[in-house]
């Protein structure tokens, strides 16, 4: 490439042959009648003021042009989708996608985060997701299955909850031994064994199984079986004995709170005949008279 000629020294010609021609021109009439060596200078300097300044402005103009395409070079908008560099910032990287934001294993260059551990949460789970239904001494919610007094709840098939009543335990009979007042003697069963027509009397209470009685829908039982008015009559001095149970009137007995051990159809009372004392003394129905002999206790 040839070497170009600096244009501080095309100035410089330019103004000298603009001089000369303006001392040809003084005297281009060839009279030799030159002007004033004043009026020359003065012309020649303003001649090379004028281009003096535009030189100047030439070379202004060059010099901004040539600053102007070294700024637009420098600070070019980068491509979309290309990473610029900010000039002292410290380089950053990003974790990938299958890596957990906050957790150990960070990408190089990334500050380290403290691993985050879930909190347990009462009646959530490890992921955080609420349970179906939460567990029972949090806010008071049943769980589901759990059994409330006589109430379950459950979840069926197809998700819906219900609920299923069970009958409360029975409450227990009042069971026990029936004691005389007036001998502190029990109620037993002849010969101790459980048959149909053995006789009633009382004896000393020992805890055999025939001195052990459960009031029952109306009926006294022991081994089976229900006591009852022989042979269906209501008469004083009827025996008092064993009998399959029927349910008939006969059998229907309760122990009211004047203590009488009474038949709840006639009205008549369990009577210790005679008002014996001694074991084997036999059982009767009698009219209620409120003698010791017709007071009973269960104990």
């Amino acid at each position: 490439m040839s070497e170009q000629t600096p244009p501080t020294s095309r100035l410089r010609g330019f103004a000298a042959s603009f001089a000369a021609s303006a001392r040809r021109a003084d005297d281009s009439d060839g009279d030799g009648d030159r002007r004033s060596p004043l009026l020359r200078r003065l012309m020649v300097l303003t001649a090379v003021t004028t281009v003096v300044a535009l030189a100047a402005v030439g070379v202004g103009f060059v010099t901004n042009r040539m600053a102007g395409d070294v700024d637009r070079t420098a600070f070019a908008r980068p491509t979309v989708g290309a990473a610029t560099p900010t000039p002292d910032a410290a380089p950053t990287t990003t974790a990938p996608d299958d890596q957990p934001s906050g957790g150990a294993g960070n990408g190089p260059g990334d500050p380290a985060r403290p691993a985050v551990d879930p909190v347990a949460v009462p009646g959530t789970n490890a992921a955080g997701d609420p349970p179906s239904t939460a567990a029972a001494g949090g806010s008071g919610t049943p769980s589901p299955n759990s059994t409330t007094g006589s109430t379950t709840t459950g979840t069926t098939s197809s998700g819906s909850t219900a609920s299923r009543t069970t009958a409360a335990p029975a409450p227990a009979l009042p069971t026990g031994t029936i004691v005389s007042f007036s001998t502190s003697k029990c109620i037993d069963v002849d010969g101790g064994r459980g048959r149909d027509g053995a006789r009633l009397h009382i004896w000393d209470c020992i805890g055999v199984a025939s001195q052990r009685w459960t009031f029952q829908n109306g009926t006294v039982r022991t081994m089976g079986l229900c006591m009852d008015a022989a042979g269906g009559s209501m008469a004083d001095g009827t025996p008092i004995q064993l009998a399959n149970c029927n349910g008939g009137q006969a059998q229907r007995w309760t122990l009211n709170k004047a203590h009488d051990l009474v038949n709840t159809v006639t009205g008549r009372c369990i009577d210790v005949r005679d008002k014996g004392t001694a074991n084997g003394t036999r059982l009767q129905l009698w009219a209620c008279s409120g003698t010791g002999n017709q007071k009973w206790r269960l104990q």
